[in-house]
């Protein structure tokens, strides 16, 4: 394979592991809605969008990536690698810390909303 070329076939390997990841965390992000659905409050829904953001930035610079080939001209006319390669790798990175992040608190808030709820209802059984 000619990772220098500037054409790339419709789904390349790369296009297609972008968008299995992207798949990946929308999935796990509907998971957590469902499992968790009273952990979830404003902050973690805005977590939530900017992650799912964060994918649909990625699937772009991989397509783009895909399109213009690994290696680009610099500015004075040598070869390069692409920058959005880094960009790629960000994105996914952003992802991931992202994903760990929210299921941590959407599991956490869950956890303490269902302790209040036990708390309360003890509480109001003595009284």
């Amino acid at each position: 394979m000619d990772n220098t070329s500037n054409t790339a076939g419709p789904a390349s390997a790369p296009v297609n592991s972008a968008r299995r990841f992207v798949a990946q965390a929308e999935a796990a992000i509907t998971d957590l809605e469902e499992r968790f659905s009273s952990g979830i409050g404003p902050a973690e829904k805005t977590l939530a969008e900017r992650i799912r953001a964060a994918a649909a930035r990625l699937l772009e610079c991989s397509a783009q990536v895909a399109a213009d080939g690994l290696m680009v001209l610099g500015s004075t006319g040598q070869q390069r690698t692409h920058p959005l390669l880094k960009t790629e790798q960000e994105l996914r990175r952003e992802i991931d810390e992202g994903l760990q992040k929210l299921a941590l608190r959407a599991e956490n808030n869950a956890s303490f909303i269902q302790a209040q709820a036990l708390t309360r209802k003890r509480g109001g059984a003595r009284s």
